[in-house]
């Protein structure tokens, strides 16, 4: 995940849509992980304006994380 960006296709409501997710080190110390994820449904709105959030993880969160371990 961190070399490169991950696409899933997902349908729901007879739409599908392009999620888009980015993560990677934020600073030197790693201690930080800057998560972006983009959501695209392939219409005319989301290519001028797609939806588009980003947020910091605790990288010690993840690696402890029992999803991530297993």
């Amino acid at each position: 995940m961190f070399n490169h960006p991950e696409y899933e296709y997902l349908v729901k409501d007879g739409f599908e849509y392009e999620v888009s997710m980015h993560a990677y080190y934020d600073g030197e110390t790693k201690k930080l992980l800057r998560i972006f994820v983009s959501v695209d449904d392939g219409g005319l709105f989301t290519f001028f304006r797609p939806l588009c959030r980003s947020a910091f993880v605790n990288a010690e969160d993840v690696r402890n994380s029992p999803a991530i371990s297993e």
